[in-house]
């Protein structure tokens, strides 16, 4: 239970700094505009063929170096979002250790079990296109694998060799 309460306490931390970071993201976004729009205030009285007085310059370039500091505020807020984003994720790891002892114990996997697990790896080694390692763990453990079992893989696995060779004859007959 104190593991999910460890890590129940990052969730929160996080939750409570991505509240912060939304609320001030959205009053930036809404200064932004702010200041946007007076700069669109302010070029809407400039004519086409004039340029610029001083003051707009001026205006121009405080606005500019607001909305800079406004975008490398959020994104500097952001990037710590992600870093207690990772805090949460290192809480589990270090919570809830993984319990592989049932693994290696050598009585696990004895009798129907073994053929059963033997059985289940044959197959993998057919989907993996690894014919020949299959074949000799059905040789060695003794298994009896229907050859119904095996053709599908045998076939798919052809087809996929040829494609590799950009023969694709196989697989368009297929």
């Amino acid at each position: 239970m104190e593991s999910c309460s460890a890590v129940g306490k990052e969730e929160e931390k996080l939750s409570k700094k991505y509240k912060a970071f939304r609320e001030h993201t959205e009053a930036s976004l809404e200064d932004t505009l702010k200041h946007l729009s007076s700069l669109r205030e302010e070029l809407s009285k400039v004519d086409n063929e004039s340029q610029l007085t001083s003051t707009q310059l001026e205006i121009l370039g405080d606005i500019s170096k607001k909305v800079d500091n406004i975008v490398s505020q959020v994104a500097g807020e952001h990037k710590d979002m992600h870093g207690a984003l990772s805090k949460i994720g290192k809480s589990i790891d270090r919570n809830f250790v993984q319990d592989n002892t049932g693994v290696s114990q050598p009585r696990v996997f004895v009798g129907e079990k073994s053929s059963a697990l033997n059985e289940v790896l044959c197959q993998h080694f057919f989907r993996q296109g690894r014919l020949e390692i299959g074949e000799s763990l059905v040789k060695e453990a003794d298994l009896s694998i229907d050859e119904t079992k095996k053709l599908p893989f045998t076939e798919l696995n052809f087809i996929l060799d040829a494609c590799r060779q950009r023969c694709l004859d196989h697989a368009l007959r297929y």
